[in-house]
């Protein structure tokens, strides 16, 4: 999971970001922050997951190609931006000064108070009547929902379904910063955690037309595909006379070999085949290998 806080001008400095670390509770997920555009990493698209916490995302969103888009507060214009070609999008969505927020699904009956981060600011919200009329925009209102008390056409979150430009994903919006979640004080961050992993097998649902393999295995393939892909690409490095195509050869060879001194950090690789963390990123390395030998061909 990528989660992105890219600060602009609008940013105030009295803002904190979310507290990610309540994110320690879900072992299986890999959780990478970025704080600025220039730290955002070249395959952002390939993540399952994509939170942007703010507004600014440099990236074009129509690129991606997971599972999951989630937008807290502002960054729902960065949403509209990327897939629409509208900054502002205000037909679809406003700031709004929450007084109760209302939880329909999942969070049955439960009402909170919002806690803004800027208590003299608003948040954002949907016109559901507007939103719900978007035709690349499927809303599963069964699955999230929750509005303003005061004013229950105001989307506060949702859960929509992408279909757009050839993207096919999902979309969280949580407009308030703070939108608590009823079992815990914590903040947004725990919201965003536990929507996920609730709905991860609507998301990514499991395979049932193809033989089950145990989780180690499957990692233990990935280090063999690396090991003989990397001896291949080093050799078509050497041998080969083109400067553009041994550069591009390179950059993919370096990006793969730091995928695998990542996985390497937890350990020997075949003591720890059961490490969900090893496994992504020996399946990372696998992709870049598989990609520069792509060159080739």
């Amino acid at each position: 999971m990528l989660i992105t806080e890219i600060p602009d001008f609008q940013d105030m400095p009295a803002g904190s970001p979310p507290n990610m670390t309540i994110f320690s509770r879900y072992p299986n997920m890999e959780i990478v922050e970025v704080s600025s555009a220039s730290a955002l990493p070249p395959d952002w698209n390939e993540y399952d997951v994509l939170v942007l916490a703010d507004c600014g995302f440099p990236e074009n969103l129509s690129e991606f190609k997971g599972g999951l888009i989630v937008t807290i507060d502002s960054s729902v214009s960065t949403f509209f931006y990327w897939l629409t070609g509208n900054n502002q999008a205000y037909n679809l969505w406003s700031y709004y000064r929450y007084t109760i927020v209302k939880w329909i699904k999942p969070y049955s009956g439960y009402e909170q108070v919002n806690s803004t981060r800027f208590p003299t600011y608003n948040d954002a919200a949907l016109y559901k009547v507007a939103v719900d009329s978007v035709s690349w925009l499927a809303p599963r209102y069964d699955l999230v929902n929750a509005v303003a008390n005061d004013s229950p056409d105001r989307v506060a979150a949702a859960l929509y379904q992408v279909n757009l430009k050839g993207s096919h994903f999902y979309w969280l919006f949580l407009g308030p910063y703070d939108i608590f979640n009823p079992q815990t004080s914590s903040r947004q961050s725990y919201l965003v955690g536990d929507l996920i992993t609730r709905y991860s097998n609507l998301i990514w649902p499991p395979k049932t037309k193809t033989p089950s393999i145990q989780f180690s295995t499957l990692t233990f393939m990935y280090y063999r595909h690396y090991l003989i892909l990397n001896e291949t690409l080093t050799n078509a490095i050497e041998s080969t006379t083109n400067p553009g195509l041994r550069e591009n050869l390179t950059e993919k060879l370096e990006l793969a070999h730091e995928e695998y001194k990542t996985a390497l950090r937890y350990g020997p690789i075949l003591r720890n085949l059961s490490n969900i963390h090893v496994f992504i990123h020996l399946r990372k390395a696998v992709i870049y290998l598989r990609e520069a030998l792509s060159f080739l061909s």
